[in-house]
């Protein structure tokens, strides 16, 4: 069985944090000895954030998230490299993912680049931009939540 759940620090244990996690764990018998690799959490609603704002910057230029999201990644420099079938190298963009992808720091560098950099991207000033984006940071429908 692999699965992979959140758990939270309480003392010197970790505890689940939802109905999911719950009930990986309870699966488990008692007494059993299983690997665990601890992986830090993503600030989640930072996460929400870039994608609210790509989704207002994808909205303004008719284009979708996806797209806005793996041109930062790359105009960014946040990229990985491959060898294709001809011997090219070919830029892949950087995985967003929480348990995979970029640590917390390195989001963080990403993210105040690439508000700067898509205020760039779509036809209005940098600061009413800006302005939409802080509200969307104080929305509190961005904090808390885990998974949907």
């Amino acid at each position: 069985m692999v699965s992979r759940i959140i758990l939270q620090k309480a003392g010197t244990v970790l505890v689940a944090t939802d109905d999911e996690s719950v009930a990986a764990l309870a699966a488990i018998k008692d007494g059993t000895e299983v690997y665990a690799e601890i992986v830090r959490a993503r600030n989640t609603r930072q996460h929400r954030l870039f994608f609210s704002l790509a989704s207002i910057v994808a909205d303004a230029m008719d284009l979708t998230v996806d797209t806005i999201r793996k041109d930062a990644l790359i105009k960014l420099d946040y990229t990985d490299t491959r060898v294709d079938v001809d011997g090219r190298i070919q830029l892949e963009p950087k995985s967003m993912n929480f348990v995979t992808g970029m640590k917390q720091d390195e989001f963080d560098a990403f993210m105040s680049k690439a508000v700067n950099l898509m205020a760039t991207w779509i036809p209005c000033n940098r600061e009413d931009l800006m302005q939409r984006y802080n509200e969307l940071a104080a929305d509190k429908r961005y904090e808390g939540m885990r998974r949907r």
